[in-house]
């Protein structure tokens, strides 16, 4: 039974978020093929970022039980990613709120890190 800490609190959010918003590209539903469009992103182009989160999300879940080196691994990959969407909205020339939502889940995932070597 995983401890109740920050970084688990922040995991589990994380997961969750990632599990959805990765789930919703891999099935390549109308909003995120719209989403995609916008970003001149192809569907397969955003399927295989949908994948990546969903790759995140399941290491985030599992470093809560026995893997904890695979949270932080998956935590490193989604500022990564995150910094990269800021970076192709920014670059397409949208509107900062556009590219707030990354920035500010790369921020959580930045924070997942830190609490995770605070609770150590």
């Amino acid at each position: 039974m995983p401890v109740i800490n920050a970084a688990n609190v922040i995991a589990v959010l994380l997961a969750v978020v990632f599990a959805g918003l990765g789930l919703l590209k891999v099935a390549a539903v109308k909003p995120m093929r719209d989403l995609a469009a916008e970003i001149h992103y192809s569907i397969r182009a955003d399927r295989m970022i949908g994948a990546l989160e969903v790759a995140a999300a399941a290491g985030l879940a599992l470093s809560l039980f026995s893997a904890a080196p695979l949270g932080v691994l998956a935590a490193g990959g989604l500022v990564m990613l995150m910094g990269a969407a800021v970076g192709t909205h920014l670059q397409n020339g949208d509107a900062v709120v556009k590219a707030a939502s990354p920035a500010a889940l790369g921020v959580i995932a930045i924070g997942y890190l830190v609490a995770l070597n605070w609770s150590v």
